[in-house]
């Protein structure tokens, strides 16, 4: 028996201090989710595929003569012989030699048995008998067969096979450290993805919202074309003049706090009627309302639930529905969407309506006059303020969109493998039958 070694560095991640760099994410993983990963079936399915590990034969002159042999999930696992009674012609048969399927050169061979293969011409007289197992059950041996050290916080993941053939060894472990570091991408991709996605259609609600305030400010201002102008001139700016004396500014100030509060509660609650099966569309609505992105609580909730939508999906890259940690993500991705972020949206909503009931006394308290400034310069400067406010999340959210996507595109995995297998020429001792010799000896008295 022989054993072959390869060694895979993968990244260790600093705790405490730091910021990490501009443009690189974190790494997908963390100490022994990297073993985790290398024994998934994401890795070994399709390392069993590529190889045609759930093909049994004598020896390796056997497997070229199957070479393309692929199955299918109808296949029927057992022990079969390839048979070549005449020129041209190739027979499937069992182990006792009953044929199955016969079928001339160039033909499917098997295909009831969930076989797909087209054999290659072979000599009359030769016969090739080969075990067929189902590839998950292979996929499952080579997991049991693949042995895996990681230390404590290290950056070396060393892999070892075992196998009578030491070509066969070192090639298997490399195709399954080349399928590590191709799933470790896809994962990266796959959480990058998800990020990208979520600001596009951030994105994109933020442009209708700025969109809807640049229409607005236009609408206004065509509709008041022909009224008396509020500013302008020394002789006709009344409404500018009465706004530079320092009370009436303050009084400005407080009816233009109170608009923006109305606005993003109205926004608010405009998002939180929304059905229960728009939670997606919810979230982003919320996303691009001023007051949640200074509220540091839902905007944590809505960052919490970018991440955690990002590893539900690398988790069904990697592991089956039914899995635990998979489904572990989804309900923390459920709670976050229908208890998490509405309430502390409501709890938001009940704050901003408290601030404009505040707000509403303080307006009340000033002087009949000051509320006579020209309805037009206070409706005309709320709406700039919309434009102004939608311009600056639009213009934000822009910026983390082309970042994302930069990094999108620029992923680099985190992984690389270090030393490839290669063929052992000695090979290991069998520890058993140390143990067992040792043993017989000793009963002898030696």
């Amino acid at each position: 028996v022989y054993e072959a070694q390869a060694a895979i560095q993968i990244p260790v991640i600093v705790r405490g201090g730091g910021t990490p760099a501009p443009m690189r994410a974190a790494p997908i993983l963390e100490g022994r989710g990297w073993v985790e990963l290398i024994r998934s079936f994401a890795v070994l399915d399709e390392v069993v595929r590529r190889r045609q590990l759930y093909i049994d034969t004598n020896s390796p002159a056997d497997l070229v003569s199957l070479r393309g042999l692929s199955v299918t999930p109808e296949l029927v696992p057992g022990d079969y012989k390839l048979v070549v009674r005449e020129p041209g012609r190739v027979a499937l048969t069992t182990a006792e030699g009953s044929t199955l399927d016969e079928v001339a050169v160039g033909d499917s061979l098997g295909r009831a048995l969930g076989i797909a293969w087209v054999p290659e011409s072979l000599p009359p007289g030769r016969e090739v008998a080969f075990r067929l197992r189902m590839p998950r059950d292979a996929a499952v041996r080579l997991g049991n067969d693949l042995g895996t050290a990681l230390p404590l916080e290290g950056a070396l993941l060393r892999i070892s096979l075992r196998h009578t053939n030491p070509q066969e060894a070192a090639a298997t472990l490399n195709a399954v450290a080349t399928r590590f570091e191709e799933v470790a991408i896809l994962l990266k991709r796959e959480k990058l993805t998800t990020v990208t996605e979520a600001l596009r259609e951030q994105l994109a609600n933020a442009r209708l919202e700025l969109d809807r305030a640049e229409t607005d400010l236009e609408r206004f201002k065509v509709n008041t074309i022909t009224l008396p102008t509020d500013r302008g001139g020394p002789a006709i700016a009344s409404g500018l003049q009465e706004t530079r004396d320092p009370v009436r500014q303050a009084f400005f100030a407080l009816r233009n706090q109170r608009e923006d509060l109305v606005r993003d509660r109205d926004a608010l609650e405009r998002a939180l009627a929304l059905p229960q099966d728009s939670v997606r569309t919810m979230v982003v609505a919320l996303s691009t309302i001023p007051a949640v992105r200074e509220a540091r609580d839902v905007q944590r909730a809505i960052d919490e639930l970018t991440d955690k939508r990002a590893e539900a999906r690398q988790a069904r890259v990697v592991f089956a529905p039914d899995r635990p940690e998979v489904q572990a993500l989804d309900r923390q991705v459920q709670d976050l969407e229908r208890i998490t972020i509405p309430g502390a949206a409501r709890a938001l909503s009940e704050n901003l309506a408290q601030r404009i009931a505040d707000l509403d006394v303080r307006i009340a308290a000033s002087s009949r006059e000051m509320q006579q400034i020209p309805v037009r310069v206070t409706e005309e400067n709320r709406r700039e303020r919309n434009v102004t406010v939608s311009q600056m999340i639009y213009t934000e959210l822009q910026s983390a969109y082309e970042q994302a996507r930069l990094s999108e595109l620029s992923a680099t995995p985190d992984v690389r493998v270090l030393d490839s297998a290669v063929p052992p020429t000695r090979p290991v001792r069998d520890q058993a039958l140390v143990v067992l010799a040792g043993g017989f000896l000793a009963g002898l008295g030696f």
